[in-house]
């Protein structure tokens, strides 16, 4: 849903559209991820504090030399200030751990060894295990196709044979588009 935003100065607004133009009502948020969903992901920076993803961004060495609010919600859905170069590197940060199957090839988590992934392991350090739920879910809901459908099809060309995450960004005169593909041995 269409919403306005603070656009961090005086006077004006920020208000978030959709690459299609279109508003889809309220999605669940892994539909939202999947399919780029703009005014989700500018909610969810609201809702986490535009500070807080401002210091994530930060913390995996993006170079952003001025405040939070000169960025603003862009930082969520592309800035120039963001070289594509950073952004392929964060993503290859973003790789989960995936299980090796009894024959030794990689494969997806299922059931039970995704509950085991999302419950606590015991680990001293609960920041590094919300590091790892955070990054395993993230590359599920972004790897599944059923996400992607409404805004990519269901034969989209990002379905492919190997499993991916896929995250796709436009410019915001729509100019420009990107899409940003990972799996566990690769960037692309």
């Amino acid at each position: 849903m269409e919403s306005e935003y603070n656009s961090f100065k005086e006077g004006s607004v920020y208000i978030s559209e959709n690459y299609s133009l279109r508003e889809y009502g309220l999605v669940r948020l892994k539909k939202a991820l999947g399919n780029s969903f703009n005014n989700a992901s500018v909610r969810l920076a609201r809702e986490l504090g535009l500070e807080e993803v401002y210091d994530y961004y930060k913390s995996y060495g993006f170079q952003l030399p001025r405040s939070a609010e000169h960025y603003g919600y862009s930082l969520v859905l592309g800035n120039p200030s963001i070289t594509l170069e950073q952004l392929v590197y964060s993503y290859a940060e973003l790789v989960p751990p995936i299980q090796l199957s009894p024959q030794g090839r990689k494969s997806k988590l299922q059931g039970e060894e995704k509950m085991q992934l999302l419950s606590p392991s015991g680990r001293e350090n609960s920041r590094e295990r919300d590091e790892e739920q955070s990054k395993f879910l993230l590359y599920d809901i972004l790897s599944d196709p059923d996400n992607r459908d409404v805004s990519f099809g269901v034969n989209s060309i990002l379905n492919t044979s190997i499993p991916q995450a896929v995250k796709t960004g436009t410019s915001s005169d729509f100019r420009d588009n990107l899409v940003v593909s990972y799996h566990p041995d690769l960037v692309v």
